[in-house]
């Protein structure tokens, strides 16, 4: 099947930054970290979503989600039916502890007012961590010609205390006497797609999987083969290689196995070396957010190319789960949708 390019059409996120997309990604721009102490009585460092604390378990993540999904459908066209990709994180249960949620997601949203632009024959649940984005463009890809609109959507927690322990008991929270660690964070991004580019925006041009040998938990140095992968796959389905692009977005949050192995595929993919290549990482500023990593990126980008504040127009996003999946997806600002992109 050929690659039809995805156009972002609408754009929703909730973090511990705040609510809605474009304040989101003005956070980030100036720097901002939504990193706080858990609670009076515990100081472990975490990223909240602006919630009561009373709100648990399933019901916090619905009101996470709800907001973002909201926020990106209030651009789908009147009379317009659009599939939902529901990223989440994996069916592990030590790092999932809500494994119904997209059920109890798709119950909340018949509940809502825009519940009848929702085709749920066609939805899907997609347990796939981080590279779930990824995934959920491959089962968009596949229904391209059914449906003009898609809407992905990632939603992850790290806050649930059973998430927390399991974590520090792995040793991989960050903490005053463990820096090669990370922030637990709590997020949603919805991610509005449109099969039809037209006008000024984002473009999705390629995505890629690969398989790591060497994930973070074996014994053995990675090897960076996956997520070499990952970017050689996405290059062939765009058509737009790494030297290409003038930026690179990681889900990278912390941890110095994830930066060897951004280092090794660097180093491989790059045919001519570059002078300047940036690396951002959502997590600096949302903490580690899972299967809202991929849909963050997408924001991230979108609003550097709209403000103009990108270093370019084109970026790579690498995508890496604590298992051996890999994935990677190419974006590129388009100012007549389809038509030629101009070096700004």
């Amino acid at each position: 099947m050929p690659n039809i390019p995805l156009a972002v059409a609408g754009l929703g996120m909730v973090s511990c930054l705040g609510i809605g997309a474009a304040f989101n990604a003005a956070a980030m721009r100036c720097g901002y970290s939504g990193a706080s102490t858990l609670s009076e009585q515990d100081e472990r460092l975490v990223a909240q979503a602006p919630l009561p604390a009373t709100q648990r378990g399933s019901e916090r993540l619905v009101n996470v989600l709800l907001p973002a999904v909201q926020e990106a459908l209030q651009t789908l066209p009147a009379g317009a039916q659009v599939p939902l990709y529901v990223c989440t994180e994996t069916n592990d249960l030590l790092r999932d502890p809500c494994p119904g949620l997209a059920n109890i997601l798709y119950q909340q949203l018949h509940k809502q007012p825009y519940a009848a632009c929702i085709d749920y024959d066609h939805s899907k649940h997609v347990p796939q961590g981080r590279v779930s984005f990824v995934h959920a463009l491959n089962w968009v890809q596949h229904q391209a010609t059914q449906h003009q609109y898609h809407l992905v959507v990632g939603i992850a927690s790290y806050l649930f205390p059973h998430s927390l322990n399991y974590y520090q008991g792995l040793g991989r929270l960050l903490g005053p006497d463990n820096p090669d660690a990370f922030i637990p964070g709590e997020a949603a991004v919805a991610v509005l797609l449109d099969t039809q580019p037209r006008g000024s925006t984002s473009v999705l041009l390629g995505h890629g999987l690969g398989t790591e040998p060497h994930p973070i938990d074996g014994d053995q140095p990675i090897t960076g083969d996956g997520l070499t992968a990952a970017v050689r796959a996405a290059e062939a389905d765009s058509g737009v290689t790494s030297n290409d692009t003038d930026f690179r977005i990681s889900s990278a949050s912390g941890e110095a196995y994830f930066f060897r192995e951004l280092s090794i595929v660097h180093g491989r993919t790059l045919d001519d070396p570059k002078q300047d290549h940036p690396l951002w990482h959502p997590a600096d500023h949302i903490g580690e957010v899972g299967a809202a990593s991929g849909p963050a990126m997408v924001v991230m980008a979108h609003y550097a190319f709209q403000k103009n504040y990108a270093p370019g127009h084109t970026a790579l996003c690498q995508l890496s789960n604590d298992d051996a999946q890999r994935a990677a997806y190419l974006i590129r600002y388009q100012p007549d949708g389809l038509g030629e992109t101009t070096q700004r």
